[in-house]
């Protein structure tokens, strides 16, 4: 499942597939408990998450027809816990 990571260390890659030409576009990504963000306001970031637990992750598109946001959640385990 690619909603669901194992561990808090795991890193989760996003991808927007809307279905807009990329000129005049821009994204915005808020990720809740996050401790990494890299390519926050790209179209491809990447997070790590502080903790485990479900995260709330929304991206919102700005094009020149408009605004849109669209919103899902991510389960991070805490599996590898056990394993220290």
């Amino acid at each position: 499942d690619k909603l669901t990571g194992f561990c808090p260390t795991d890193t989760f890659y996003f991808d927007d597939h809307s279905v807009v030409e990329h000129i005049g576009v821009s994204w915005a990504w808020q990720f809740a408990d996050a401790q990494t963000v890299i390519g926050e306001n790209t179209r491809t970031p990447r997070v790590v998450f502080n903790s485990a637990g479900d995260k709330l992750v929304v991206m919102t598109l700005t094009t020149p027809l408009g605004v849109f946001t669209d919103s899902l959640t991510v389960h991070v385990g805490d599996e590898c816990t056990s394993l220290l």
